[in-house]
């Protein structure tokens, strides 16, 4: 990237005064030479973590106020960016809730009733919220940008008893809207253990991330239909139970490690690479298929 190609390029990372999305500034601004954008809902936070890299050596990253659940707060940064630098390279979708009842353990939570309080406000944050964030910032991607979504192994498919919705959520003719409705659906009766939806304390949060994943998918054949801006790709990725505030830092894994691949597709270069994929530690896993893991977050 030439010099004045690095000053209009921009990225953008949600979630990221602290935990994982902290990680993946940092870890991208050592590799990017454009812009990385710090965001969060608390300003004050925000800027302090942007201060704490930028006095790292870090000056290309700089930060911008946006909660997911505020869409005038998404638009004004998209205004920004766009008036700032033209356009947007990465987005990094990271911000996420975890809503958990039962105990403080993941035997305890695993087994307990999710709410209807703890669904309505997972899928709110984790999937509409990333969902409007794509909204707001996609018509200003350009050729060749990035788009990372931050999912995880527990929105796996065998948290699923129900083969219908299952047979939805992963044909080639899914689209967004249909996927709206199916995690409108689950908001509206999630608590109807009938109806197959993901059980226990963790319900939400997995439901909220069979969303993401089925999004992205959804996502890229989008973006494989649109002649006039080639070769943007989205992935979505687990960044594996990593010690956070999410989970009281009980994960074994370190935020330099979980933040490793969302970096890494974020910078993705060449034609043989994942597209509309999910993968765990730089591997492509075949998430239809696959029988994921119930013991990461």
């Amino acid at each position: 990237m030439a010099d004045g190609e690095a000053s209009t390029a921009a990225a953008l990372v949600t979630g990221a005064n602290k935990g994982i999305g902290f990680e993946i500034v940092r870890q991208l601004s050592e590799q990017y030479p454009g812009t990385v954008y710090l965001t969060a809902r608390d300003e004050k936070r925000g800027q302090e973590a942007t201060k704490t890299l930028q006095n790292e050596g870090r000056k290309n990253v700089q930060f911008l106020r946006m909660d997911v659940g505020d869409k005038e707060s998404i638009e004004a940064a998209r205004d920004l960016i766009k008036k700032t630098h033209g356009g947007l390279d990465i987005l990094i979708n990271n911000a996420g809730i975890l809503v958990t009842a039962g105990g403080s353990s993941y035997q305890q939570t695993q087994h307990a009733s999710a709410t209807q309080d703890a669904i309505s406000e997972t899928i709110a944050t984790n999937f509409i919220g990333l969902l409007d964030v794509c909204r707001v910032m996609f018509p200003i991607l350009r050729p060749g940008a990035r788009v990372v979504n931050v999912s995880s192994s527990l929105g796996t498919l065998r948290r699923l008893k129900n083969p219908e919705l299952i047979h939805r959520l992963t044909s080639d003719s899914l689209t967004v809207e249909e996927l709206e409705k199916i995690m409108a659906d689950y908001v509206k009766n999630g608590t109807d253990e009938k109806l197959g939806y993901p059980t226990g304390g963790y319900g939400p949060y997995e439901m909220s991330k069979i969303g993401v994943t089925a999004l992205s998918r959804v996502q890229q054949r989008d973006f494989d239909k649109d002649q006039s801006r080639p070769d943007i790709v989205v992935n979505a990725c687990t960044p594996g139970y990593v010690a956070t505030d999410i989970n009281n830092h009980s994960g074994p894994r370190t935020v330099q490690q979980g933040a490793d691949t969302p970096v890494y597709l974020a910078l993705l270069k060449g034609n043989n690479i994942p597209k509309g994929q999910y993968l765990v530690d730089r591997e492509v896993l075949d998430w239809v298929k696959s029988e994921g893991e119930l013991s990461t977050v």
